[in-house]
């Protein structure tokens, strides 16, 4: 019987040290997504409106910083701003929403 009490015993103890870990696990999951977004529950400043694939590695994004928006090349090599714009109508296109 004592052998049989100790093997309960140690399957709660690895189970309870599991549960722990899991927990840290998914707080630490929780809070890299937290300090990625770098919102704390405030407004993001920055939003990409629209994205063009132009080829493999380029792309064309419109970019809404504060009450502006930028058009930028984006490419292997890096990005590039092109044009900085008043309103989205300025190239023909509506921010969605």
């Amino acid at each position: 019987m004592s052998m049989n009490t100790q093997l309960i015993s140690s399957l709660i103890k690895t189970s309870g040290m599991l549960m722990i870990v899991i927990a840290c696990f998914l707080a630490l999951i929780w809070l890299t997504k937290r300090v990625q977004n770098n919102t704390y529950g405030g407004r993001r400043s920055m939003q990409v409106i629209e994205t063009l694939p132009l080829g493999r590695n380029e792309k064309l994004c419109i970019v809404k910083v504060g009450d502006q928006y930028q058009m930028l090349g984006v490419t292997i090599n890096g990005i590039n701003l092109l044009r900085t714009l008043d309103s989205p109508d300025d190239v023909g296109w509506a921010e969605r929403q």
